[in-house]
């Protein structure tokens, strides 16, 4: 080589290994980031993205109750009525007069695992992690300043960056570096997920190692045990190498949480929330292990910012929440007005499942009932998704029954499999074996008329059984009109479907959201030769009326469905909504009987059934009678305190015939209508064991209106 060239090369190679070492910071090491991985039994967590159905935990206040029931399909909206007037007896209660606000609209009920098979519906948010629980150490106390800098860590495999800043907090006097804290951040990760990031703040400034290549998602922070928000970066900068970035807090309404261990009395840590959409499982003491659309937050210890973390906000979301060797908790918080909360875990064990045989069905269901409850509503219920190896977390010592099953549990489900356990201290063990289905099976199949004048953008066509021995909740199919092959009509446009492989046996066809449709035969061989032809199209004229007058009434929907006869399944009713907010409501039905019908909150249940001719007007009037009751709103000092999915409080008649029309939550109160005016027993549930319950107390309902009554709690 020439000796000329020596010394450039040389400078070129020494600004090479200078490079190399800055981008991996020579041998230091980098703070470690929590983790939860996604693809074993640890849990990724984390935002789960925006696409939930669920808003502010209004959805599903009912449990077995038919009161309640009637409420699931109700609409909230406001009483266009609403002074209010009339005095409790016992207790002070304070009853407020209300000008009209109206409450916040129910959202349609998101039940991705009880979904029939051949559905390809799916829940909103983000794929978490399979089962698994946040192992973060056996420590309950927080750790000390010297870890300043340093995120709390699990593992994290792929490549990292050091992200560092300054952290100022500003407020009417002005920006000032924050001394002291912690910052609460999230990364989407290809590989693993979604991994959450927790750091120290120190005297002014912070530190964290981040997977390199991601948005990096600045959630919220804590300082001085407050919760505070995220200004500035206002959105996810995309982290490629090391950098800096400053972060500017502000106060915030945040909801914050404290996590009490039953037994020390202490803030507990290696805590995990989970706000879980689907209707069944949020519903249960146990929701087991992290599925897909659940939203999940991890923190080494208490108390916890409740942010965007947890999905959307809302002003009564009911969460789960356990601690290493604690059980799981439910309690309903407020994410929009926010406020300070408390809940008090007992001591809690764990259950490992292993699966095997025939057991991945779809829509599959494990499930865990208390063995000494008459009942089968589960304690524990999720979904496998793909995973044989299953870990349950926070579990109460008892005797339970583990089952793998298919179908809604009060639904006479099919049980695929089914053990028996006692879970003491120690962490359990039960193996579920699945038989092989050795089911005979055939092809349905045909097309499906849609005649000029239906306008559908899209349809789904459910295929169900009707014959006897045939499971409803396995052997259901949903099939989209976006997966059929189509062809112009002389009448239409005519759709070509195929089932996937039944069971032999009778169907009924229903072509979605319309209602028609008709039973066919499957024969020994299978039947691809069914036609469905949908009738021509009938316009129809509802008008909403005040009960025995011709003065309209304004709800915010009415509702219509199909009448089928005895026997044959049929679909929800669809909403229909007025022009410009009038009590006129225009829709096109198919010719035949039909019911209309009204669950605004403003108003009682109403239904009405009416037949659909052509060549008439197919005018009709739907009588409302305004609704009466009362809606209860409960604080603890100046708190609102949301109702939690379980707290259904009694409302009894006093020397007269009321009952309950219908009940459940609504916005942050918990909404109770009766069928006629009269003085009421109110009596708050026993299941609030975290407050001390004031004696039951007589309330006087007015003919003409909703009372708002506001209790106030003391914690325990």
């Amino acid at each position: 080589m020439n000796p000329r060239n020596l010394v450039p090369a040389a400078g070129i190679l020494l600004v090479l290994v200078a490079v190399a070492w800055w981008a991996g910071l020579g041998d230091a090491p980098l703070p470690d980031i929590l983790s939860f991985e996604s693809n074993g039994h640890v849990e990724v967590d984390g935002e789960r993205g925006t696409g939930s159905g669920l808003s502010g935990g209004e959805v599903g206040d009912t449990a077995g109750d038919p009161a309640i029931v009637s409420e699931i399909n109700g609409d909230s909206v406001s009483n266009p009525r609403r002074v209010t007037s009339g005095e409790s007896r016992g207790r002070p209660l304070r009853i407020r007069n209300q000008g009209g606000t109206p409450a916040r609209k129910r959202p349609e009920r998101v039940d991705g695992g009880d979904r029939p098979r051949g559905s390809s519906h799916v829940p909103g948010g983000q794929p978490t992690g399979r089962s698994g629980s946040p192992s973060t150490g056996s420590s309950r106390r927080r750790p000390s300043s010297e870890t300043s800098g340093n995120s709390v860590s699990t593992t994290f495999t792929g490549e990292r960056s050091l992200v560092t800043g300054s952290v100022q907090r500003v407020d009417g006097s002005g920006r000032t570096p924050v001394q002291s804290g912690q910052l609460f951040l999230w990364s989407n990760t290809e590989s693993e997920g979604i991994v959450q990031l927790e750091t120290s703040i120190t005297g002014g400034k912070y530190s964290v190692s981040v997977p390199r290549g991601h948005p990096l998602n600045y959630s919220s922070a804590l300082v001085d045990e407050t919760p505070l928000a995220v200004i500035t970066p206002a959105s996810a900068p995309l982290i490629t190498s090391n950098r800096q970035v400053a972060v500017l807090l502000g106060d915030s309404n945040q909801p914050l949480l404290h996590v009490i261990g039953s037994d020390t009395g202490e803030e507990l840590c290696a805590i995990q929330v989970l706000r879980v959409p689907n209707w069944n499982r949020n519903t249960r003491p146990n929701p087991g292990w992290p599925c897909f659309g659940d939203y999940q937050v991890v923190q080494e210890c208490g108390p916890l910012v409740l942010d965007s973390r947890l999905g959307p906000p809302g002003p009564m979301v009911p969460i789960h929440v356990r601690a290493d060797g604690y059980a799981w908790g439910r309690i309903s918080v407020d994410l929009i007005g926010g406020g300070e909360r408390q809940i008090i875990l007992d001591p809690g064990t764990a259950l490992n499942i292993l699966l095997s045989g025939d057991w991945d069905r779809p829509g599959a269901a494990v499930r865990m009932t208390t063995v000494n409850e008459s009942s089968r509503i589960p304690y524990m219920e999720a979904f496998p998704e793909g995973q044989s190896n299953l870990h349950v977390d926070g579990v109460v010592p008892e005797e339970y029954r583990v089952s793998i099953e298919v179908g809604h549990w009060a639904q006479r489900p099919l049980v695929l499999a089914e053990e028996q356990i006692y879970i003491g201290e120690e962490t359990g063990f039960i193996q579920l074996h699945v038989e092989e289905d050795d089911t005979e099976r055939v092809l349905l199949g045909g097309s499906i008329v849609i005649p000029d004048g239906w306008y559908l953008s899209s349809f789904t066509l459910r295929v169900r059984p009707i014959s006897p021995g045939i499971s409803v909740q396995v052997e259901t199919q949903e099939i989209p009109s976006g997966t059929m092959f189509s062809e112009v009509d002389p009448i239409g446009i005519r759709y070509f479907w195929e089932s996937d492989p039944l069971p032999v046996g009778t169907y009924a066809l229903l072509v979605l959201p319309i209602g028609f449709g008709l039973n066919v035969e499957t024969g020994e061989e299978g039947n691809l030769d069914t036609e469905v032809i949908l009738p021509d199209p009938v316009t129809v004229e509802v008008h909403t009326v005040l009960t025995g007058t011709q003065y309209p009434a304004f709800p915010n929907l009415i509702r219509w469905t199909p009448v089928r006869p005895p026997g044959v399944p049929g679909v929800g009713a669809l909403p229909v909504t007025s022009e410009g907010g009038g009590n006129v409501f225009i829709f096109d039905a198919p010719i035949g009987s039909i019911s209309i019908s009204c669950t605004d909150a403003a108003f009682e249940p109403t239904y009405r059934q009416v037949q659909v001719i052509p060549g008439q007007d197919n005018v009709f009037n739907l009588e409302l009678t305004p609704a009466i009751g009362v809606k209860i709103y409960l604080f603890d000092g100046e708190t609102p305190i949301p109702w939690d999915i379980g707290w259904h409080p009694d409302f009894d008649a006093v020397e007269h015939n009321g009952t309950i029309v219908t009940r459940g939550r609504i916005g942050q109160a918990y909404r109770i209508l009766v069928s006629q005016p009269g003085t009421y027993l109110l009596t708050l549930p026993n299941e609030m064991t975290d407050f001390i319950l004031p004696p039951p107390q007589l309330v006087d309902v007015s003919s003409d209106e909703i009372l708002d009554i506001d209790i106030p709690l003391e914690s325990e």
